[in-house]
């Protein structure tokens, strides 16, 4: 085989899956990492490398041929040996692998994907992949994309128990890890120096009894979902949430009779009628009217909490449901609805800021706006059910 040079294009480190475009006649060789070299730097974009690839891989478009048996071995940097199937593939052409081959295209499937001369169950290794969640990928993409479909298997009856019996115990093993740990600490450092280095105004509460947070959000399990931090994928409270419960308590409590006040901290709704017709600079002081004096931040715990599942359990599902002339009669089989909760007594830290026209002004904007949000989570709750008692707070 002829040794070639070329520059790395792109690398997965996903699925050790890259390409590499060779010099002078600038073909796209693919290759493979089995096992990354853990000693040695990753492959990066822009990278230069030798590598050997046999002369008929290439045609005259310069893109690589079918091959049965193809090897590239790169010799700088970074090491590559060849790829061997998952515990899960099953072998479809040859005994050897193509690295360095583009494969015959295969029609796809709803659960099966192609790579090399392999074809790889999607569903099969998703089930190994939940089997060990404290290596599984995201906390929040293991409840909302419906893991427990993947863990029950396609045959088999998920039924409402999957919450308690499989994504909790997940949950609690990952949050248990020491990396798990490690990254919460970095985020909570992260997040502290952030508001250091801005003008808030924070207060420590804690929950009184249990918190239910999204529950009406869309969710391929309907009521068992909850917010979970988008990377990190531990509880939180999301900023927007925490606007709309401070300026609803503002404006139907604390200032009724005076909506300038509520106005002039959360905002104004401006129609586009009175926008039309204005100049530059009184659209400028328009949009300073509609966005208000303050920022609300997302509120995080100050420590790992725990997931409890509770239940609500009606028991006159035709009567709440669309039945015609259904009465609420003790006859009426119950119909349990699982979903997730923060316990009591988790603390949380809630910040409020100023908008980024006004900071470094004197303001007291964000005491008074902190204060109407500490009230509401007193008063009112945060999240769904506060009628029932869920989401109010107290002090820490």
């Amino acid at each position: 085989m002829a040794e070639r040079t070329g520059v790395i294009k792109s690398f997965n480190l996903s699925n050790k899956y890259g390409e590499i475009e060779a010099d002078g006649d600038k073909a796209i060789v693919k290759f493979h990492l089995n096992k990354v070299n853990e000693k040695e730097p990753l492959p990066q974009p822009g990278d230069k490398v030798t590598f050997e690839a046999p002369p008929t891989q290439f045609n005259k478009k310069k893109q690589p041929l079918p091959s049965e048996a193809t090897s590239v071995t790169i010799t700088e940097r970074f090491s590559l040996r060849q790829a061997t199937p998952a515990p899960s593939a099953k072998a479809i052409g040859t005994s050897k692998v193509p690295i360095a081959a583009a494969t015959k295209s295969q029609p796809a499937s709803r659960l099966r994907t192609a790579f090399g001369k392999y074809e790889y169950d999607v569903l099969k290794q998703a089930q190994e992949i939940a089997k060990n969640p404290s290596e599984s990928a995201n906390l929040g993409l293991l409840l909302d994309k419906y893991v427990g479909y993947i863990y029950a298997g396609p045959q088999k009856q998920i039924g409402k128990s999957w919450l308690s019996e499989a994504f909790v115990p997940h949950y609690s093993n990952s949050i248990g890890t020491s990396y798990y740990r490690a990254a919460f600490e970095g985020h909570q450092k992260r997040w502290r120096a952030t508001l250091d280095g801005l003008q808030v105004s924070s207060k420590e509460m804690q929950t009184a009894w249990r918190l239910a947070i999204h529950l009406g959000r869309a969710s391929v399990i309907e009521n068992g979902t909850i917010a979970l931090h988008p990377i990190l994928g531990f509880p939180y409270i999301p900023g927007q949430s925490l606007k709309g419960l401070a300026h609803a308590y503002a404006e139907l409590v604390v200032y009724r009779n005076d909506p300038a006040k509520v106005h002039c901290l959360f905002g104004q709704v401006l129609s586009d009628e009175v926008l039309k017709n204005c100049n530059a600079e009184e659209k400028k002081t328009y949009k300073n009217m509609q966005q208000g004096s303050v920022v609300f931040f997302d509120a995080f715990p100050l420590a790992l909490p725990r997931l409890e599942v509770d239940i609500l359990n009606p028991h006159f599902p035709d009567w709440y449901g669309s039945k015609p002339r259904a009465v609420p009669s003790d006859n009426q089989q119950p119909r349990p609805v699982n979903f997730l909760t923060v316990p009591a007594h988790t603390p949380f830290l809630f910040a409020v800021g100023p908008v980024s026209r006004l900071i470094g002004k004197q303001s007291e904007d964000t005491k008074l706006a902190l204060d109407l949000l500490c009230q509401a989570l007193a008063e009112l709750g945060a999240g769904a059910k506060t009628a029932a008692g869920y989401g109010q707070f107290v002090e820490g």
